[in-house]
């Protein structure tokens, strides 16, 4: 799983880590939010057709400071062949395998969206 890390100036949630993506734009599917956010945030492009995205699920969880509550649409992709992620909108990002990811500190309107997604990976790798 790559996460990044939020600057040390970001308007909320400075030094936490995040998953990467973003809100999605008016008229925009999320699968497309999700493509353009991995080319903003980590200069990936999976828009081309034979990336393989996997949906993973939506949640709802609650607003966090005073600001209106996310709606978290969640999907795996394998990155095209060659393409090496860059932290373009983080601070660092990082490669972490299931364990670690559950055992890092995440703000807590992601422990919903964290717990969903180890669950959904690990799902995905008692398949393979």
């Amino acid at each position: 799983m790559l996460v990044a890390l939020r600057h040390a100036d970001a308007e909320i949630l400075a030094r936490t880590w995040e998953i990467p993506g973003g809100k999605i734009e008016d008229g925009e599917s999320p699968l497309n939010a999700a493509a353009r956010e991995l080319l903003e945030e980590l200069r990936v492009d999976c828009r081309d057709p034979s990336c393989d995205w996997i949906p993973l699920g939506e949640l709802d969880p609650p607003a966090p400071h005073d600001r209106p509550a996310p709606k978290f649409y969640l999907f795996a992709v394998e990155l095209p062949s060659g393409a090496t992620p860059r932290a373009a909108a983080a601070q660092a990002i990082a490669w972490v395998d299931l364990k670690t990811l559950r055992a890092m500190h995440w703000p807590a309107t992601n422990t919903a969206v964290i717990a969903t997604l180890a669950r959904a990976l690990g799902e995905l790798a008692d398949r393979s």
